[in-house]
């Protein structure tokens, strides 16, 4: 994982992580975190995840601010474990 994720992994400094670093952690995600979005996610929050990356497409004007919010817990979570 590239160090400038693990380093803004920390739950009170993700929630400042600009949208563009969370949309390119997320993709990691996608291609090659698989794992720690099975590990780390709930059946729920995976299917929240899933969602949400499909409702954005890409563009964070695409989802209200409680789900960007949302969106920026669960990749921390995804990430952090």
């Amino acid at each position: 994982m590239p160090f400038w994720i693990a380093r803004k992994a920390a739950p009170h400094l993700w929630k400042r992580v600009p949208w563009a670093k969370v949309w390119v952690v997320s993709l990691w995600l996608l291609k090659k975190g698989q794992d720690r979005i099975e590990e780390n996610l709930t059946s729920r929050e995976q299917t929240e995840f899933w969602n949400l990356i499909k409702k954005s497409k890409g563009l964070p004007g695409n989802l209200t601010q409680r789900d960007r919010t949302r969106f920026k817990h669960l990749v921390g979570k995804a990430i952090r474990g």
